[in-house]
């Protein structure tokens, strides 16, 4: 459209109006481009939370520091999600979070 018009006589390149349709068109291209760099920058807090949340989960299960493969397969798989699940149905709830709340007055978590 903004082609078609610029054909038209009151519209021609360079005219004010071309002009303040080229300013528009530009501010609103750096914009987007803050916005998807906020949005990156956003993305990743909430990946290297959620990796932190994922190591804390391991480590309440199983005493043990998991390595990072681990924790990259238990996210990649969504293991990470029933980690606690399954180890609640096989030890019972009283045991893991008596477990986590001794490991978390002692220190042993972050």
């Amino acid at each position: 459209e903004n082609l078609a018009n610029r054909e038209k006589p009151v519209f021609h390149k360079g005219s004010s109006v071309d002009r303040s349709r080229t300013s528009v068109t530009i501010t609103l291209t750096m914009r987007l481009r803050e916005r998807i760099s906020e949005f990156q920058t956003l993305r990743e807090a909430i990946q290297t939370e959620y990796r932190e949340v994922v190591e804390r989960r391991v480590f309440t299960v199983t005493g043990e520091r998991a390595d990072e493969e681990t924790i990259d397969k238990l996210i990649e798989t969504g293991d990470s999600e029933q980690i606690f699940q399954r180890a609640i149905q096989e030890q019972g709830r009283g045991r893991v979070c008596s477990t986590h709340s001794k490991r978390s007055r002692s220190g042993m978590t972050r």
